[in-house]
């Protein structure tokens, strides 16, 4: 379907870029950017004689505004605009409201959704009153939330954007997405990623808007290189959050988009091992596991978990975090690295350890269980505490008992003595 928006662009460039491309073994993907970029320029022409100049005009979450000036000696009957942001399955379309010597349309965000600081392609197909028609090459904008005056702070290859707050927040925001970063190179030998942006938010309701269909309680989430975080926590949670986040755009530099065909607990198990130290919360979740004996299987945490218990979610992040730490502990940095990348070309959730560490889920689940037994002693001495319980309660309730039948059969015993000396 897009590619049949965007053959223009081949057209324009004459075939002779992307047919030079494909002769190299480059692909449709990278001879198309090829194209793009040598059509960058503006103004345009199209056809005989046409000159374009399109513009963008938005406001975050409000509108934008698209506009196309037109210079042709054919009369135009019809323009008609085409909208597609980047990583997604939507392309809008809307015939545009003549405007003096060009044509317009503003939509709602809310309307055509666009992803926050998503780049977004956009072409025009022209109709003219003699019947002839043509669709012009595509142009890009980013979709970014110009409603702050960003600051900003360089760590190569870390940027920090923020707006408000202490002026000591943003370096130290920054300092634990580098430390993390480095640690995560050596956890599971991840690339140095090429540019990773950090958005600070102070205002909860900004923050949400970026991602209407997040849960009220997401701090932070992450969207390719882009990492953005609610700034309304103390240092120490935000360290977490940020080197959480870096977790996964330390995947995304990895494999790209392919990071989503990972296993569940996968991504968020390597995110987890970003962090300094594992959360109590987590710590907790696993005690109380081990104590109950309640675990969800890692076969069900191949896809995010559905559960709307919040406990049980919060288990589910424990027991990726606790297992993907196992998994690092017992077979290295090598063996991670490898389940990233067999994942990432396509292995399902159960083969892909299996090709990597010769074993299947289950098998490495209950390595992984009985290990937790000693990593979690607090649980283990709950445990055992109730045992002991337990057999104290049955100690005493068997004493109990003979204690009532000893003194039944003294009694018995004393009634029958008399009876006899009675009878006498």
């Amino acid at each position: 379907m897009l590619e049949r928006w965007f053959r223009p662009a081949r057209r324009l460039a004459g075939g002779s870029l992307v047919r030079g491309a494909r002769a190299r073994g480059v692909g449709f993907p990278l001879a198309l950017l090829l194209a793009l970029m040598l059509l960058a320029g503006r103004p345009r022409q199209v056809g005989a004689g046409a000159v374009l100049s399109p513009q963008v005009e938005h406001r975050f979450g409000e509108y934008v505004r698209i506009s196309l000036q037109m210079t042709t000696d054919r009369p135009v009957a019809e323009v008609l605009l085409f909208v597609h942001p980047q990583g997604t399955l939507q392309t809008y379309t809307h015939t545009m409201e003549p405007d003096g010597d060009g044509w317009t349309y503003r939509f709602s965000p809310q309307v055509w959704p666009l992803p926050a600081f998503s780049l977004v392609y956009y072409w025009f197909q022209i109709t003219y009153q003699d019947g002839g028609q043509e669709t012009t090459p595509s142009y890009t904008f980013t979709y970014t939330d110009n409603r702050f005056a960003w600051k900003q702070l360089t760590l190569e290859p870390l940027t920090l954007y923020w707006y408000a707050g202490p002026e000591d927040l943003p370096q130290t925001v920054l300092n634990a997405a580098f430390a993390a970063m480095q640690r995560v190179r050596s956890q599971w030998y991840a690339p140095r990623p090429s540019q990773v942006e950090i958005y600070l938010y102070q205002d909860p309701a900004a923050y949400q808007s970026l991602m209407p269909n997040q849960p009220e309680w997401a701090q932070a989430h992450t969207l390719g290189h882009r990492i953005f975080l609610l700034a309304n926590l103390d240092v120490a949670s935000l360290e977490r959050y940020v080197a959480h986040e870096m977790g996964h755009v330390m995947q995304y530099a990895a494999v790209g988009r392919r990071v989503h065909r990972l296993p569940w607990w996968l991504q968020e198990g390597l995110a987890s091992l970003a962090e300094p130290d594992l959360p109590a919360l987590y710590q907790q979740a696993l005690n109380t596991a081990v104590l109950q004996g309640e675990w969800l299987p890692l076969t069900s945490l191949c896809t995010p978990p559905q559960a709307s218990d919040q406990a049980r979610r919060l288990l589910a992040y424990a027991e990726a975090a606790s297992f993907v730490g196992f998994l690092h502990r017992t077979y290295g940095p090598e063996a991670l690295a490898r389940l990233v990348q067999v994942y990432a070309g396509g292995a399902a959730c159960e083969q892909g350890v299996q090709q990597v560490l010769g074993q299947t889920l289950p098998e490495l689940e209950q390595a992984w269980k009985a290990r937790t037994w000693v990593q979690h002693p607090g649980a283990l001495r709950l445990r055992i505490a109730e045992w002991a319980v337990g057999v104290l309660g049955l100690g005493f309730l068997l004493l109990s008992t003979g204690a009532s039948l000893y003194w039944l059969y003294r009694q018995g015993l004393g009634h029958g003595t008399r009876r006899r000396a009675s009878g006498r």
